[in-house]
């Protein structure tokens, strides 16, 4: 069992949030993102990975802060702090969450450094969940280091066409038709999408395990929508939708 946040030396960071229903508030942060419960009442705190959450209500000036009043957000669309949290797979979390019951305010969005989203709890403090694509020396972090059969032309050529390759670009055309599935294959290089036609599906890594599911999600892709992808490792993409997925894939090659 995780142990309350009092230190014997040094400082522990922990963040505070204002809740209007206490119950409601500690099963977000225990049942929907993993937390575990190590103290209960008012406040109650929640261990959250290797951080805590202390949460309580609201109340008016007390001697030590004598201006100050204490609220949930009243206007969940104007922030000046958030809890950011830091993950290893930000589309396994996104995946997992929603699943859970979280809301998410989109899927997640590649920045170029990093892949990110965000979602709000039951009072409305925004959480955003980040994954960096970058090492601290500035080289990618998402190595295609898969072989070459997995490459999305030789292992899934019913659904990737070549449309122009050089020594610097690779052009293709992803198309997965209505109820169907692609092989497990990777895409080399990073690249920019353009969406031709949308509709929701299911991505899975290697192992058959979901990673993102629009559908379950509320959110998916639009037609004209543009996206920055990393190197892609294996997975498949199923069409669990109406309408065709058909996407252009701009390819940017490297010396990798």
């Amino acid at each position: 069992m995780a142990e309350l946040p009092a230190p014997k030396d040094g400082i522990v960071l922990t963040h505070f949030i204002v809740a209007n229903d206490m119950e409601r508030s500690r099963r977000f942060y225990t049942d929907v993102l993993g937390g575990e419960l190590v103290l209960d009442g008012e406040p109650s705190i929640v261990a959250l990975a290797n951080g805590w959450i202390i949460i309580n209500v609201g109340g008016g000036p007390t001697d030590d802060k004598p201006t100050v009043t204490l609220q949930a957000p009243g206007d969940p669309n104007t922030v000046s702090s958030f809890l950011n949290i830091r993950v290893a797979n930000v589309e396994a979390i996104y995946a997992d969450w929603s699943g859970r019951g979280a809301e998410f305010l989109t899927p997640p969005v590649n920045r170029g450094r990093e892949i990110r989203c965000y979602l709000r709890d039951p009072d409305g403090h925004l959480i955003e969940v980040g994954e960096a694509t970058r090492t601290a020396a500035g080289t990618g972090a998402r190595r295609w280091n898969w072989p070459q059969e997995l490459d999305a032309l030789t292992a899934a050529p019913a659904n990737h066409q070549l449309l122009l390759e050089n020594e610097r670009v690779r052009v293709i055309q992803t198309v997965v038709p209505v109820a169907t599935a692609t092989p497990v294959h990777t895409h080399r290089w990073p690249s920019v999408e353009y969406v031709l036609s949308a509709t929701d599906f299911v991505r899975r890594d290697g192992d058959g395990n979901v990673v993102l599911d629009t559908h379950a999600a509320g959110a998916g892709l639009r037609p004209s929508d543009v996206l920055w992808a990393d190197p892609l490792p294996p997975h498949s993409v199923e069409n669990v939708g109406e309408r065709e997925l058909r996407v252009i894939m701009v390819e940017l090659k490297d010396d990798h």
